[in-house]
């Protein structure tokens, strides 16, 4: 249940990422919102079961620290890029870490009857994009590739 998303103060159509440690990511897109509504996009008789998946770490550091960044990881399906995670750089050290999934994100379209179908991207298993966003507004990336390891050193600096 969605009850109600924080942008729900605009009806339309919304992209949902369904995240968990130890599981694949699952996507649900075009999800209709109505304002002050719920929609169900799982029940417990039709729930979004996700495989599992082994998680890698990809880490490293931002600075100088008074950067303040916020470091996403971001992934890709057909040219719409979702955020998987996120997470603070420490504000003393800059250091950072992300915990992915390794394997494919499962990707499918709301049909308004459940459960829905769910298809593997497989060319996206372990593919981010490392995203670091100063307090400021400037942004770096970095390709991240968890799909065997972790990826340390993932670094940054403004």
């Amino acid at each position: 249940m969605l009850t109600p998303l924080v942008q729900s103060s605009t009806n339309g159509n919304y992209d949902v990422v369904v995240v968990q440690n130890g599981f694949a990511t699952g996507i649900v897109r075009s999800v209709p919102v109505t304002v002050n509504t719920s929609t169900a996009i799982a029940t417990s008789s039709a729930p979004i079961a996700l495989p599992t998946s082994v998680m890698h770490v990809a880490s490293g550091t931002v600075v100088p620290v008074s950067a303040q960044a916020i470091v996403r990881a971001l992934q890709s399906i057909s040219g719409i890029s979702y955020e998987i995670v996120s997470a603070n750089a420490n504000l003393d050290t800059g250091a950072y870490a992300l915990n992915l999934p390794a394997a494919p994100p499962l990707v499918g379209t709301y049909t308004g009857s459940l459960p829905f179908a769910l298809s593997a991207a497989i060319n996206e298993a372990g593919q981010y994009i490392a995203e670091a966003d100063r307090v400021s507004g400037t942004t770096q990336s970095s390709a991240v590739n968890v799909s065997k390891s972790d990826r340390m050193n993932v670094n940054f600096s403004f």
